[in-house]
């Protein structure tokens, strides 16, 4: 079924095939809708993470002797591109910010699809499809996620390219390249591996200019994302099955002292978590099913609760 627009708010009869009917039910005679825009207000507290530093010069690397560049469409038909993050415990990702150096789209449908990993970047924890009419040459866009992701320890934020004819041509820009191999973070998908970014001929050690906006905690739904909702240290979830997570409200470079005792008094677990981030998880998927004890302190602060693992 299909007819013009301008006819279809109430010209028909049927009240099913009224836009009317559908957009407005109860007849309140509204004619226009505020927008929605999942947690846009958390990255004005939120913080950013990424492997740009400030004083560096973002750059768009071509692919020598042949059309596209390194870090998008290109003559090689490389198609995921990913970057890696590593912290000291657990964020949660509100949005994405993509340094977009190309963005030409010859059609409606033209994408990129946003991915994040966790551990490998096989491991996809979140798709969301970006049109590339969104975005915009020379400009850092920032893309919403639909809600908030957890990540840990290692993760990678990337995307996958679609080729076909026209040709749509999308890339961001790279920071410096580094002369050790251990310094990369941008990688992109060859033959089933993982590898450093490359035209074919040349490596290049280098980070895509991607900005995450991470927050320690998670924002429940309808709440104020600028009011911290938890106490002083606070453990979740409980009842948990292989991880626990240890979430303080503030602890600025401070190391974290963990016990866990079984409930006949025998210590299981004894860890001195150096400087870690304020929310961080502990491994527990080796404890038996049962009731255990926490305590954790720091030269401030001492938690002392009760879990039960699943």
């Amino acid at each position: 079924y299909y007819s013009r627009f301008s006819h279809e708010w109430a010209d028909s009869s049927e009240i099913s095939m009224q836009l009317r009917h559908w957009l407005d039910p109860d007849s309140t005679g509204k004619l226009v809708l505020d927008n929605f825009v999942p947690f846009q207000n958390l990255d004005k507290i939120s913080q950013t993470l990424t492997n740009i530093s400030p004083d560096e010069t973002p750059t768009l690397k071509s692919v020598s002797g042949n059309w596209g560049y390194i870090s998008g469409h290109n003559s090689l038909h490389q198609e995921n591109f990913a970057e890696k993050f590593s912290v000291n415990g657990s964020k949660y990702i509100s949005s994405v910010s993509l340094d977009v150096a190309k963005s030409i789209g010859f059609t409606d449908s033209s994408k990129i699809r946003l991915k994040i990993s966790e551990g490998d970047p096989l491991n996809i924890i979140y798709r969301k499809e970006v049109y590339l009419f969104e975005l915009t040459n020379g400009l850092e866009t920032s893309v919403q996620l639909d809600s908030q992701i957890f990540v840990s320890n290692i993760f990678y934020v990337g995307y996958e390219v679609f080729y076909g004819s026209p040709q749509d041509t999308f890339a961001l820009y790279t920071g410096k390249e580094f002369s050790d191999a251990g310094q990369n973070t941008a990688f992109v998908l060859e033959n089933n591996s993982w590898s450093p970014l490359n035209d074919g001929v040349t490596t290049y050690y280098t980070s895509l200019d991607i900005k995450l906006h991470v927050l320690n905690y998670h924002v429940k739904k309808g709440s104020d994302p600028a009011i911290y909702p938890y106490g002083e240290i606070t453990m979740y979830p409980n009842p948990a099955v292989e991880n626990l997570q240890l979430l303080f409200k503030n602890l600025d470079k401070t190391d974290v002292q963990i016990q866990i005792f079984s409930l006949s008094g025998e210590l299981v677990y004894y860890e001195t978590r150096v400087q870690p981030e304020p929310n961080f998880g502990i491994d527990i998927s080796r404890f038996d099913p049962g009731v255990y004890i926490i305590k954790a302190w720091t030269d401030k602060l001492t938690y002392n609760g009760k879990f039960i693992k699943l």
